[in-house]
C-alpha cells in the first residue's frame, strides 16, 4: 500500500488554452484524512485570465497541468539507441533551448512533450502575482498516470474529457494524444472515489504529490517550479520537527516542574521538622535562603507564573480555526525587579484570514479558557488585493 505523504491539501489545477487568452479551467481540492484522499470540491469554468484567476482558491499547493493550445506531445517507442536524446528523435528541427520539455517513459511507449517558455513564464508569473503556489507543473494528461490503473473503463482505451490513453491488453501505456471534446461528461470510479471525467487530470495531478515519496511524478523541466516544490518539501518538514521539538520541550519541562514540586515538598516537610526542632534565629534566615535561592531557581526555569511557553503555544493552537494563518506570536512578561503584582503577563498574537468571523469565534473560544484573563482585539486591515485581513489581538493570563 501507498505512504501518503506529508502534504495535508493539494489543489488539483488544469488549464487548457483555448485561444489567446481564453482558457477552461478545471480544478479539484483533494484533502488528506488518516491514510484516504477524498475529493473535497471541484469545478470548472471558462474566461480570460483575469476572470479564471479570481475564481481559483488560494493557500494550497497547486499541481499544474496545461494542455490545448501551444502544447504539443509526439509518441515514440521504446529505443535504447535513442534513449539519451528522445527530444531530439520527436523533435528534430525545434531548438529545446526555447522550449520547457517533459517526458514519459513507460515499458513500451514513450510520450515527449514540449511548450514554449515565453508562453509558460508568462502564466506562471501571472499565477506567483495571484498569490498562488505552483509547485509541481505538467504538460497534457500524463500527470493523470497513477490512476489509470484504478480507473473503470471499458476496453484498452481511457478517454479523460479529450486526454485519450490507448493501454495493452496487460494495461501497459501504448500512446496518448489529446483531442477535446465539448458534450458533458459523466463521474468515474477511481479508487472507490466518484471523480467527474472532466476532472481526472486535476484530481490525477493532486495524487502527484501526495505520494511523491512512491512514485514517479511527471513533470516539465521548469526550474523555478521544482525551486518551489523543494522548497515547499522542506518547509513542511520543518515544521514537523519544529513540533516535535515542542512537545519535546514541553515534556521535559513537565518533568522538571514535577521534580521541582517533589523536592520542594521534599524541602518543605524538613523545613518544617527542622522548625520545630529549633527556634533560633540563625536557623530560620538558613531558611529563608534557601526559599530565596528556590523561587531564583524558578524564575530561571521560565514558568512565566505556572505556565510555560509550551503548555501556552499548545493552548493558542488547539482552538485556532483552520481558515486562520499565524504570523507571529510574543510573550511580554514582567521584566526581572518590577511588581509582579502590578502587571499581568501579556501574549500579542498576529494573523492572517480570509474570514473575520473566524478571528472572532477564536476570541470567544480563548475568553473561555480557564488561564486567560482577558482578550482584546487591537486592530485589523483588509487587503483588498487578495481579500485577506491581516489582525493581531493581545491575550492577558
Amino acid at each position: 500500500m501507498w505512504k501518503v505523504s506529508s502534504f495535508e491539501q493539494v489543489l488539483g489545477l488544469e488549464i487548457r488554452i483555448l485561444e489567446e487568452n481564453q482558457y477552461d479551467c478545471r480544478f479539484s481540492i483533494v484533502e488528506k484524512r488518516g491514510d484516504k484522499l477524498e475529493l473535497i470540491s471541484s469545478k470548472q469554468f471558462e474566461g480570460n485570465l483575469v476572470q479564471m484567476l479570481e475564481k481559483l482558491p488560494r493557500k494550497f499547493p497547486v499541481a499544474l497541468s496545461i494542455s490545448g493550445k501551444g502544447i504539443v506531445h509526439r509518441n515514440l517507442p521504446i529505443n535504447e539507441s535513442a534513449a539519451a536524446n528522445n527530444f531530439g528523435a520527436a523533435f528534430p528541427a525545434v531548438e529545446v533551448r526555447d522550449f520547457y520539455v517533459q517526458e514519459f517513459l513507460a515499458d513500451q511507449a514513450i510520450v515527449v512533450s514540449i511548450a514554449r517558455k515565453v508562453a509558460i513564464d508568462s502564466l506562471l508569473e501571472k499565477f506567483s502575482q495571484a498569490g498562488l503556489n505552483i509547485i509541481c507543473l505538467s504538460l497534457g494528461g500524463m500527470a493523470s498516470h497513477g490512476i489509470w490503473e484504478m480507473s473503470e473503463r471499458d476496453g484498452n482505451e481511457i478517454d479523460m474529457d479529450g486526454h485519450h490513453i490507448l493501454l495493452s491488453d496487460q494495461g501497459k501505456f501504448l500512446s496518448y494524444h489529446y483531442s477535446p471534446k465539448l458534450e458533458k461528461i459523466p463521474t468515474i470510479n477511481v479508487a472507490k472515489t466518484a471523480v467527474p471525467l472532466a476532472q481526472m487530470v486535476a484530481y490525477g495531478s493532486t495524487l502527484q504529490l501526495f505520494l511523491h515519496e512512491n512514485m514517479s511524478i511527471v513533470k516539465a523541466d521548469v526550474m523555478i517550479v521544482d525551486d518551489a516544490f523543494e522548497k515547499y518539501v522542506d518547509t513542511v518538514h520543518l515544521k514537523k520537527m519544529g513540533l516535535i521539538y515542542l512537545i519535546s520541550l514541553f515534556a521535559l519541562l513537565l518533568i522538571s516542574f514535577m521534580a521541582y514540586n517533589y523536592y520542594n515538598s521534599k524541602n518543605a516537610t524538613l523545613a518544617e521538622r527542622a522548625g520545630q526542632r529549633s527556634n533560633s534565629s540563625d536557623h530560620l534566615a538558613s531558611l529563608q535562603q534557601n526559599i530565596a535561592k528556590n523561587e531564583q531557581l524558578l524564575e530561571h526555569m521560565n514558568w512565566n507564573g505556572g505556565y510555560n511557553y509550551g503548555f501556552l503555544l499548545n493552548e493558542i493552537g488547539r482552538g485556532k480555526p483552520r481558515q486562520i494563518t499565524l504570523s507571529s506570536i510574543s510573550f511580554d512578561e514582567a521584566k526581572a525587579g518590577e511588581v509582579k503584582k502590578s502587571r499581568s503577563p501579556e501574549i500579542q498574537v498576529s494573523g492572517l484570514t480570509d474570514n473575520l468571523l473566524a478571528v472572532n469565534n477564536w476570541i470567544f473560544l480563548l475568553k473561555e479558557t480557564k488561564w486567560v484573563k482577558g482578550v482584546k482585539l487591537l486592530r485589523y486591515q483588509d487587503h483588498e488585493e487578495d481579500g485577506d485581513y491581516s489582525f493581531t489581538f493581545l491575550i492577558n493570563y
